[in-house]
């Protein structure tokens, strides 16, 4: 299995074929498959690896399985085998692909299907779909189930890899199986509404986890009993919900990280950087839908500039990008989607040789994240169908994400894998992060009082490990100042302080800076007020009576601060009342720069860039070089696929090193730069399309 053991570190162009077809009509679904058409499809758009379908979602099976149902318009073909050893034959890695629902083991087994608080089986209901997808439960005898197809497809098939779809809960499971595993593993029932304080159902919540860690580590070990060394990924397409089981060491039990998501571009740069902070091994992937949108629309392909853009955003963020289209139900594929994508992969092979598996990143903030904060304190004592799944948090952090994409704010996300490694960032933001446990919070503290600084904004520590709100938050200490709660509505203001005006020019008592949401209600003790809270001049709740009848001006000055300064140690500390995250007006945007300046008065990256650019720079030691990325992602793609180019975008660096020579590539024609007097450099990028790429000796 020597050729099992890192292809991902050498595989750039990847293809993954959905084939969850039924089998209702055999004379028609998956008639027409043709392994020798779909590799010859492979090479048509120049893939090196290929992610093939063993089953679908619908249960069945494309080889004779023992265990499972074969798909029976394949009448008795073994597609498994043609496509594995065809893949390999032609140079193109072949790795299996298989999913944990099972329709079919739903339909035959009606006991093993996961069950809502309702009695409700998913094949009722699910992605609010009924009949399509049914999802059986792990703790049924489903699970011997799966390892049984894990097991035939490792000892009689030739792959290197195996990518597994689908191990996690859309529901909170209250099957029979996981109420008796769980009374047995800790004598309590099953709660049957949120509560985040009530350690039952905290608990219920780090079983779910468990139960997943290990049914993943099963697949992986019975796998590996067959094919030692052999490469073992799952899904890992978004940042969990609670109700999912998910947890960060499920994401690292694979051999990397990597899933299909659709995503607008802030959250998809977002999440190839939460994907390479994560990996447990390099580089992460990207698999997207080549459709458009998504896959639900199957003959909408996303245009040559879109599929660009993305594979632009994945190589920025050094990931490895793939793609994903999806089988006609007769078996056939559309052959315009691996021309379009020949033309892609193309355009991307001219930088292969440049990249690396792992890089070092060069960057001014680390936005930090933890699962621990997806809680939902405000459905307490909802019934848990009932309550929604997403929490602030997720939808903050992903806020936050794009504005520093659009201030060119060069970032990388950081998880408590990172904790040891905090130094390396001049800021650490923490954007509403609910709950932070004893170490972060430690690792947080230590890394201020030695000269680091934070930045925080939201409820940011307000809630403890058990789920109970903590007055004025765990980070008094820190922050110098107390969390107690939010003040105002929908309107609020900022008005800065006396000798502070320079951070909100052009603002002042009677104009204070608008805030179109309410802000925290800060207590300092210690911390120094560089802006106050203003507040409507009428409260725009009070419908008897207003100031404008078409807007909600200032009029009352509070003693409530906006923007909090503190020293630590050697560090400093900004919190803001305020959630910029989610502001996007210039003068507001402006503030946050400056905001961010006061912390990090020399950052790497400074540009004149517009805001539908991002860049990135990372250091490859052994190459002696930095490659600066820069990508052109326009929020509206244009719809004739021309986008213009943009001219004049001119880039200052602060790099470590003594840099002698800058090329473009892949022409490698030298750019001209010059040395600014404190050492940084500043150069011109050429008229940019949609990416480039640039390679900076030393």
């Amino acid at each position: 299995m020597a050729d099992c053991e890192k292809w991902y570190r050498k595989s750039f162009r990847r293809c993954l074929v959905d084939m969850h077809i039924p089998d209702w009509d055999s004379d028609y679904f998956l008639a027409k498959f043709d392994s020798g058409a779909y590799i010859e499809a492979m090479k048509t758009a120049g893939v090196d690896t290929a992610y093939f379908y063993c089953n679908s979602c619908t249960g069945l099976c494309n080889w004779p399985a023992k265990t499972g149902h074969m798909h029976k318009g394949l009448r008795g073909r073994d597609i498994v085998r043609e496509l594995s050893e065809g893949l390999r034959e032609a140079g193109i890695n072949p790795v299996a692909y298989i999913n944990i629902w099972s329709r079919d083991a739903a339909l035959s087994h009606p006991d093993w299907q996961c069950i809502d608080q309702n009695d409700q089986p998913t094949l009722a209901f699910q992605w609010g779909q009924p009949g399509r997808y049914a999802e059986c439960c792990m703790n049924s005898p489903y699970r011997d189930y799966v390892l049984s197809l894990v097991r035939e497809l490792c000892a009689d098939y030739d792959f290197i890899g195996l990518w597994v779809d689908m191990i996690l809960w859309r529901i909170m499971c209250y099957c029979p199986h996981c109420r008796k595993r769980f009374h047995d593993e800790t004598g309590y029932e099953l709660p049957e509404t949120v509560d985040w304080s009530d350690p039952v159902w905290r608990l219920w919540l780090k079983k779910r986890e468990e139960w997943n860690e290990n049914f993943f580590r099963d697949i992986i070990s019975t796998a590996r009993e067959y094919k030692p060394g052999l490469t073992v990924m799952c899904n890992s397409s978004y940042l969990p919900s609670y109700f999912m089981g998910e947890s960060l060491d499920f994401f690292r039990l694979g051999e990397f990280i990597g899933g299909d998501f659709s995503m607008d571009r802030h959250s998809h740069s977002f999440e190839c950087k939460l994907y390479n902070s994560v990996s447990a091994n390099k580089p992460f992937e990207f698999l997207g839908s080549v459709m458009d949108p998504a896959l639900n629309e199957h003959t909408i392909i996303k245009s040559p500039t879109h599929l660009r853009c993305l594979m632009g955003s994945t190589l920025l963020n050094n990931g490895r990008y793939g793609f994903i289209d999806a089988i006609d139900p007769s078996g056939t594929l559309n052959a315009r989607v691996y021309q379009r994508m020949q033309g892609v992969y193309a355009f991307e092979r001219r930088y292969e040789k440049y990249l690396r598996p792992e890089v070092d990143f060069l960057c001014d903030v680390g936005l930090y994240t933890n699962l621990e904060s997806y809680i939902t304190p405000a459905c307490n004592g909802m019934h848990v169908k009932d309550a929604p799944a997403a929490s602030r948090h997720q939808s903050d952090v992903y806020a936050m994400g794009a504005v520093l994409i659009e201030n060119h704010i060069p970032f990388s996300v950081l998880t408590r894998y990172d904790l040891d490694r905090l130094e390396q960032f001049p800021v650490i933001v923490l954007e509403n992060v609910l709950v932070l446990a004893e170490d972060e919070i430690r690792r947080l503290t230590e890394y201020t009082a030695a000269g680091g600084c934070l930045y925080v904004e939201g409820e940011t520590a307000v809630y403890g490990t058990d789920g109970v709100q903590i007055p004025g938050g765990a980070l008094r200490e820190l922050l110098g100042a107390q969390i107690n709660g939010t003040l105002g509505s929908k309107v609020t203001y900022i008005r800065p302080a006396a000798g502070h005006e320079a951070l909100v020019p052009d603002c002042d008592d009677v104009h204070p800076l608008s805030v179109n949401a309410p802000q925290l209600r800060l207590t300092a003790c210690g911390a120094e007020p560089l802006a106050y809270v203003t507040l409507p001049l009428v409260d725009p709740e009070d419908t008897s009576k207003f100031a404008s009848a078409i807007s909600d001006p200032p009029g009352q000055h509070t003693d409530f601060p906006a923007l909090l300064s503190h020293v630590y140690g050697k560090g400093r500390v900004l919190l803001s009342a305020a959630q910029f995250a989610h502001m996007r007006k210039p003068e507001q945007n402006a503030l946050f720069r400056r905001l961010m300046a006061l912390l990090n008065p020399a950052p790497v990256l400074e540009t004149n860039a517009p805001r539908a650019v991002e860049l990135s720079v990372y250091r490859q030691p052994d190459d002696a070089r930095y490659l600066l990325n820069a990508l052109h992602f326009p929020a509206e793609l244009p719809l004739d696929d021309e986008v213009f180019a943009l001219h004049g975008i001119r880039v200052t660096l602060h790099i470590p090193e003594t840099v002698t020579d800058i090329r473009a590539l892949p022409d490698e024609t030298a750019v001209p730069f010059e040395r600014l007097p404190d050492g940084r450099i500043r150069f011109t990028l050429k008229p940019l399309d949609i990416f480039d790429m640039y390679a900076l000796h030393y």
